[in-house]
């Protein structure tokens, strides 16, 4: 499924975007409203001082 208007496309997720949103989903300041940021198993950091996600 995809919505189009003149200034955006929302489609689904692809193999394509993996990069891009564990990027996103993986970054601390990003992710500071959630319960933490992710890793590239789709699963929760533990974050550590010295090592981050």
């Amino acid at each position: 499924m995809m919505l189009e208007t003149k200034r955006l496309i929302i489609r689904e997720y692809t193999t394509r975007d993996f990069d891009t949103l564990f990027e996103i989903l993986s970054d601390e300041e990003t992710m500071k409203y959630y319960p933490g940021p992710y890793d590239e198993k789709g699963l929760p950091c533990k974050r550590t001082a010295e090592k981050g996600c």
